[in-house]
């Protein structure tokens, strides 16, 4: 909405403006010809500090440069308030920022200012500055332990699966020298593996280069006409190849599989003048033997991920006694704001004597309640004032 006063104040009629957070907020376009903003009270959400200054960091500002103040009065309650909505400001980031490690935050508006606190701020004492220093040091504290307790939990876990990941990549590794013995049988004295023999599903055997491609061709065609159907398997001697659909947009991949559970994988391409039959090849004379290396690799880093989440495990919190001095302090400084102080108990000496109630004590008083007895029975209806009772 544009009021004729919004008109009025970009046109430099109005030098000073004063208005609440909800007047001038949101859809006030008045930022023309402002060239300072002035917080004269604190407000207790952040997002009002942005709606106030968003009137003034705003496109469409004739002023290069802008002013913002915000006014602080010792001995009273606004350090407080700044607190709170400094509070509220990391409550609001934390939950927005995926990479924050904290699974719980603290709800900002479960804080409550005490009357010792609103006294202690009203009065200039330096407790209550303490007290926010403190609170701001223990929360950063603790939110380390928790980040190092989460850190903890991880090497735990860490520590538990490494042996059984060790134990499935060696696994592997023999499957994969298995399937390389088959491999070496098929290198030429060279070391090479130059030609392929391809089995067809029909049982057909294939040498040539082209025939081989013109078949792998036709069985990407195939994959690609019905990308959720089978197409028939080939052999390369001892292993088994299938085409395989790589993701909906990625392509095709050729499937090896020998006497390890896990296949290998090369790319397959659907061109006419692809050479498909070459891809093979590479990964047969290459491939395989490179995938063993990467397991040896990784079975490597494994364990030495083992010893150093085992040394990590071994350390405590190193800043657990900074902490409980912190709260030490805090919990005696939040004592003095609340007026909370010891009471000595009272001491009864045991040869001290109870008082009791002398005779003529007792028929005074039993003589006092009587007369009132009278009077409630009997009132006074002739305007004499009764003598006070002694």
């Amino acid at each position: 909405m544009y009021l004729p006063i919004f008109r009025d104040i970009n046109a430099g009629k109005y030098r000073v403006v004063i208005a609440s957070t909800s007047t001038l907020g949101t859809g006030a376009n008045v930022q023309e010809r402002l060239a300072a903003v002035h917080h004269v009270d604190i407000p207790w959400k952040p997002s009002d500090f942005e709606q106030r200054e968003g009137r003034i960091l705003r496109q469409g500002n004739s002023f290069s440069e802008v002013q913002i103040f915000n006014y602080i009065t010792e001995g009273t309650m606004d350090s407080y308030l700044y607190q709170v909505v400094t509070d509220k400001a990391r409550f609001i980031a934390q939950l927005l920022d995926d990479e924050t490690p904290a699974r719980i935050s603290e709800d900002c508006d479960d804080k409550v200012l005490t009357y010792g606190e609103m006294q202690a701020a009203a009065e200039g004492n330096d407790n209550f500055r303490k007290r926010i220093e403190l609170g701001m040091k223990v929360s950063e504290l603790q939110f380390a332990k928790a980040e190092f307790q989460r850190e903890t939990g991880e090497m735990r876990k860490t520590v538990a699966a490494i042996p059984e990941q060790v134990a499935a990549l060696r696994d592997r590794i023999d499957s994969i020298k298995c399937d390389i013995e088959t491999i070496d049988r098929m290198r030429n004295p060279e070391g090479k593996i130059e030609d392929l023999t391809v089995t067809t599903a029909t049982g057909n055997t294939l040498t040539k280069q082209e025939d081989i491609n013109l078949y792998l061709q036709e069985l990407l065609i195939q994959k690609s006409n019905a990308p959720f159907n089978e197409v028939p398997c080939f052999k390369i001697n001892g292993f088994q190849v299938t085409v395989e659909l790589v993701g909906l947009q990625q392509g095709f991949a050729f499937a090896v599989q020998g006497e390890s559970p896990v296949a290998y994988r090369t790319a397959a391409e659907i061109h006419d003048k692809s050479n498909n039959a070459q891809r093979l090849l590479n990964l047969l004379n290459n491939g395989i033997a490179n995938e063993k290396t990467k397991c040896e690799n990784r079975i490597e880093k494994l364990n030495t991920d083992l010893i150093q989440a085992t040394e990590r495990l071994a350390v405590a919190f190193p800043h657990e006694q900074e902490l409980q001095q912190a709260q030490s302090e805090l919990a005696q400084v939040e004592a003095e704001l609340l007026g909370i102080t010891e009471m000595e108990a009272a001491i009864l000496d045991p040869d001290e004597q109870p008082i009791e109630e002398t005779a003529e004590e007792k028929k005074k008083r039993e003589s006092f309640a009587k007369s009132d007895d009278d009077n409630d029975l009997n009132p006074n209806t002739s305007g004499e004032v009764l003598p006070p009772i002694m």
